[in-house]
């Protein structure tokens, strides 16, 4: 690490006169626009070969935070396919070269999925530990993304009071933007929520307006959890048919290396998305 961190020292500094990029920059960004192209469309092997390449071209290129950018992304393909230790190992390097470089910026938001990768991989005590620090508090300039990690981990804890509250805050500041992908997030949040209260009409009605604005979002290999929990609510309300129906097309439409939870905990109402 620290000869890689090196190199992009010395060659960062060699190309501060205005000329176009090198041609290691210009392959890394290429793999990582490709990248990030698969991880969009849900196809997350290609995007992990693309984003090797990009990472393996980024240790030489001008630009010094390349590395830790692709590090973090490819810690975002393994928290997406639910392998969160390996995702902390990687939002862990990322984090590691951002505060060498002293960008503040990404190093708050990689901490946060440091955090939420530990609660939902079970290390809770691990997680608010790492949620408590100064640098976590930092995402509070980004108040949707903030509140949004602040809930799933109150989920994790099982403290449904505090995830409704942060869920309420990251939809106020949401209304402030359009981007489809946070709405999209924070409906299904709630109706998660509603199903653990078993508010089963309410639940619905956040499931049907977290597709809708989906439909407009880069992001929709998300519709798999969303019809998961459709298929969720309608066996929890005795509707099997409608239920069967909607954890088909969560299998269908679930990216390569994503597991769908079994049938059975579909069946008889354990599943929490």
């Amino acid at each position: 690490m620290k000869l890689s961190l090196f190199i992009s020292i010395c060659i960062f500094i060699a190309g501060c006169s205005g000329s176009k990029p090198a041609p290691h920059t210009q392959m890394a960004h290429s793999y990582g626009q490709s990248a990030y192209t698969c991880y969009n469309s849900g196809n997350f092997a290609c995007a992990l070969v693309n984003y090797d390449k990009a990472l393996q071209h980024a240790g030489y290129s001008d630009e010094p935070l390349l590395q830790a950018t692709y590090m973090f992304n490819i810690g975002r393909i393994y928290f997406e396919l639910g392998r969160f230790d390996t995702a902390v190992q990687m939002f862990k390097t990322a984090a590691t070269e951002y505060a060498f470089y002293k960008d503040s910026s990404y190093l708050r938001s990689t901490v946060a999925f440091i955090a939420l990768s530990l609660a939902l991989g079970g290390q809770t005590d691990s997680a608010n530990l790492v949620r408590n620090q100064n640098v976590f508090m930092q995402n509070r300039e980004s108040p949707v993304f903030y509140y949004t990690v602040l809930a799933r981990i109150a989920f994790a804890n099982g403290d449904l009071l505090q995830a409704e509250s942060c869920l309420d805050s990251a939809r106020y500041f949401i209304k402030k933007k359009s981007d489809p992908t946070a709405i999209a997030l924070n409906c299904y949040y709630r109706a998660v929520l509603a199903l653990s209260k078993k508010q089963y009409n309410e639940s619905l009605v956040l499931l049907d307006s977290a597709l809708q604005y989906l439909d407009n979002s880069p992001e929709r290999f998300r519709r798999w959890k969303i019809l998961s929990g459709l298929a969720a609510v309608y066996f929890c309300t005795n509707d099997s048919g409608a239920g069967f129906r909607y954890y088909n097309r969560a299998k269908e439409c679930a990216p390569a290396g994503v597991t769908v939870p079994v049938i059975d905990e579909f069946k008889n109402c354990s599943y929490r998305p």
